[in-house]
């Protein structure tokens, strides 16, 4: 999970999209965990809702094989470089959000009705969601934004959370990220933070990492709850009434599951291009792919794309 994508990304699609349009170039970002099952997961999900999406309200969990689960404490459960990024990103909030209003002087209409942030946490099917400082928000907005621009579709509100076993969970990671927050915002305090991973992620990161059989048995699963009209309906008339829900599900995120995305995606970009935008640029997944067979490659390949109801 790379949050240090977001200002990557920002600054990618400020510098060069112009410039890859002129020369009919694609610049695709995020074509990993957790952005490609995120943004191609709401246009799955939109091809199947049989009707008008209004919102989609995505919720992370992982789990980890039980003979798996008593190494973690010794060397912890993520890789130090998500930590490393997490920490630049706090630092960096200001500049991001800076750059999300020049790259979108134009707000997309507003929609009706709107999808709150749920903060600070909130109850879903027995397990306890906290919003989730990822890249992908800023991804699926660019995706419904380069849509609404070329096709004219009503975008689709779009907001990511960590789903977690217990309130005690939630409560201990928010007041990481207020910690992380206040001390990422000073030269003294990031480096304490980046020199003492296990101490101020409570044991979750080391610099050490994850052994290999840990990995191997790391499953995630992405449920995306859509909510908007039956067919026909009356969207400015009347209340949501259909409720349609995704599930992306594999195993070993942060490397089986990104290097396989990653590979498909160039595959599509060489076998697939007349199904992609005629005009190139910097680009999200879901703007780049949602007219190919990604999410068909990426099911042959052991990545489950179903839809529970």
């Amino acid at each position: 999970m790379t949050f240090l994508q977001r200002l990557f990304i920002a600054k990618t699609q400020m510098k060069y999209d112009n410039i890859a349009r002129q020369a009919g170039v694609f610049v695709i970002n995020a074509c990993g965990f957790d952005s490609i099952p995120n943004d191609l997961g709401v246009v799955y999900l939109e091809n199947n809702f049989e009707g008008t999406l209004n919102s989609v309200e995505s919720y992370l969990t992982f789990s980890l094989a039980k003979q798996n689960k008593d190494e973690t404490q010794n060397r912890g459960f993520i890789n130090f470089g998500t930590w490393e990024s997490a920490v630049y990103i706090f630092a960096n909030l200001p500049e991001i959000f800076k750059l999300r209003r020049k790259l979108y002087p134009k707000a997309l209409p507003a929609l009706k009705p709107k999808l709150h942030l749920r903060f600070p946490f909130h109850k879903q099917n027995k397990k306890w969601a906290i919003p989730i400082l990822s890249p992908d928000g800023s991804v699926v907005y660019h995706t419904q934004s380069r849509l609404y621009d070329t096709t004219k579709k009503r975008p689709v509100q779009f907001q990511p959370y960590l789903a977690l076993p217990s309130i005690s969970y939630a409560l201990i990671l928010g007041v990481l990220a207020i910690f992380v927050g206040i001390l990422s915002k000073f030269k003294y305090g990031r480096d304490l933070l980046l020199n003492n991973p296990e101490w101020f992620s409570f044991g979750i990161i080391s610099k050490q990492g994850p052994s290999q059989a840990a990995i191997d048995n790391t499953h995630f699963t992405f449920e995306l709850i859509g909510r908007g009209w039956e067919k026909g309906q009356d969207v400015e008339a009347s209340a949501p009434n259909k409720t349609v829900v995704a599930k992306i599900s594999a195993t070993d995120p942060a490397y089986g599951f990104t290097s396989l995305a990653l590979v498909q995606s160039a595959i599509a970009i060489l076998r697939e291009k007349p199904q992609m935008p005629s005009v190139g640029g910097v680009l999200s997944p879901g703007a780049a792919f949602w007219n190919t067979s990604l999410v068909t490659k990426l099911k042959e390949n052991n990545v489950k794309f179903e839809i529970l109801k």
